[in-house]
């Protein structure tokens, strides 16, 4: 299955749009993308797990991907010069993280994208 995200915050799964939070900025080419810079990279890549709320989706979402429930103190590293930079991390962490439990529920369901598999 081939997973594209389009400027206007929809992956197309194969020819079936579902909406997507890109973001803030907007989108912008891989090769070009920086840490803070708000903006989502455009590309095609694998998808290499998924991440869920189980509060919003108790069994889970169907799929051949590896699935993990992810708790309120989960959290996702943002800090390039951390060693955990672009992982997963528990909250309260030490260095700037991104917490994936949140009010909006913009991450209830997260795909992990093979792009930035080994940050510098």
């Amino acid at each position: 299955m081939i997973f594209r995200a389009t400027a206007d915050g929809h992956i197309d799964l194969d020819d079936r749009l579902v909406r997507c939070a890109l973001g803030k900025a907007g989108v912008i080419a891989a090769a070009d993308k920086r840490e803070g810079d708000n903006k989502s990279p455009i590309g095609v890549w694998m998808i290499r797990e998924i991440l869920y709320r189980p509060d919003i989706y108790p069994d889970g979402p169907t799929t051949a991907l590896p699935v993990r429930p992810i708790a309120p103190d989960d959290g996702w590293c943002d800090a390039p010069g951390d060693a955990a930079y672009n992982r997963p991390v528990k909250l309260p962490y030490p260095a700037s993280a991104e917490r994936l439990w949140r009010d909006d529920h913009v991450y209830d369901l997260v795909g992990i994208l093979a792009h930035n598999d080994d940050p510098p």
